[in-house]
């Protein structure tokens, strides 16, 4: 995912955003290690609109939309 190259992420990060597609900062702080110490929220938060943007949301969200 060439929009979060510039973060310098292990590939076991990427490979978990992929599967994951985290949309809050909680979720992305279980992924990526040491986050806080890493990146600014405002990184952070540029960091989840790329993946949003590129890959949609989490399964959470597909699920909440379905009418049942």
């Amino acid at each position: 995912m060439q929009a979060l190259q510039p973060y310098d992420l292990t590939k076991a990060e990427l490979l978990m955003i992929i599967n994951l597609r985290p949309d809050n900062a909680g979720v992305l702080d279980c992924i990526v290690e040491e986050l806080d110490q890493r990146f600014s929220e405002e990184v952070q938060e540029q960091m989840l609109r790329a993946v949003v943007d590129v890959l949609g949301a989490g399964e959470e969200e597909e699920e909440d939309g379905e009418g049942g």
